[in-house]
C-alpha cells in the first residue's frame, strides 16, 4: 500500500477509483486519526494532486476526503481548499422523501461534514428531519478540470510539461469563472508545476 501511495504520478491524472483508494488508505494507516499514519514525501504529494485535481473539478466530496486524510497525517490542509468544502456545506438541503429508492448527495454532505468535524469547525450542517429524507445539493459551477484536458489532448505533441511555458494558453481557453478556480489552484500548493508536469502527460508512455 505505502509503494502504491508513494508513486505520485499516478495520481497526478484523473483516476476516481484510485483517488478514493489513495484517500482510504491513509485513514485505515492513520485509525481513522487515532495514530500517524507516518506517511513519505510521496504520499503527501500524492494527496496534493488529487486535491489538485478535485479543486479543479470541483468535486468537494473528493476534496473534502483529501483534507480529512492531510489531517490524519498531521498536515494542514490549504486553506483555500478548506474553506471551499465548508462553505459548500451551506448548499446542500435536507428534504423529505417517500420514494422507495433515493439517489441523493447524502455521501458527499457527510464527508464536508466529515472534514469540519476534523477541523473543528462548530455550526457546520444541516437539520435532519424525521423519518424517509433525502439530502440535496445545488448547482455548483463546473470546473476547468475537462476544458483543460481536452485543450492538452488537442495540442497533442505541441504541449509542453512545464507550466510557466503552457499558462498563457491555458488561460485564453478557459472562462472568467475557470480562470478564478485555476487560479485558486495554483495558489493553494506549492505542487502545482510538479502535478502539471504529470497531468499533461507529455513524459508518460501510453
Amino acid at each position: 500500500m505505502r509503494q502504491f501511495i508513494n508513486r505520485s504520478a499516478t495520481f497526478a491524472l484523473p483516476n476516481k477509483k484510485a483517488a478514493y483508494e489513495l484517500t482510504h488508505i491513509v485513514f485505515y494507516l492513520s485509525e481513522y486519526g487515532r495514530r500517524d499514519p507516518k506517511l513519505d514525501a510521496g504520499a503527501i504529494q500524492s494527496l496534493n494532486f488529487v486535491g489538485i485535481i478535485a479543486y479543479l473539478d470541483q468535486n468537494a466530496d473528493l476534496l473534502a476526503e483529501i483534507c480529512t486524510a492531510l489531517r490524519f497525517a498531521a498536515e494542514t490542509p490549504s486553506q483555500i481548499w478548506e474553506n471551499w468544502v465548508l462553505a459548500s456545506s451551506a448548499d446542500f438541503q435536507v428534504v423529505t422523501n417517500s420514494a422507495s429508492s433515493i439517489s441523493d448527495a447524502y455521501h458527499e454532505y457527510f464527508e464536508c461534514s466529515w472534514l469540519a468535524a476534523t477541523a473543528k469547525q462548530d455550526g457546520i450542517g444541516q437539520v435532519v428531519l424525521g423519518g424517509r429524507t433525502q439530502f440535496q445539493r445545488g448547482d455548483v459551477a463546473a470546473g476547468p478540470l475537462r476544458n483543460i484536458s481536452n485543450l492538452l489532448l488537442e495540442m497533442d505533441a505541441e504541449r509542453s510539461p512545464d507550466w510557466e511555458v503552457m499558462h498563457p494558453t491555458v488561460e485564453r481557453e478557459i472562462d472568467e469563472v475557470g480562470y478564478g478556480i485555476l487560479l485558486q489552484a495554483q495558489n493553494a500548493t506549492d505542487d502545482f508545476a510538479a502535478f502539471f508536469e504529470g497531468f499533461s502527460s507529455v513524459n508518460i508512455a501510453v
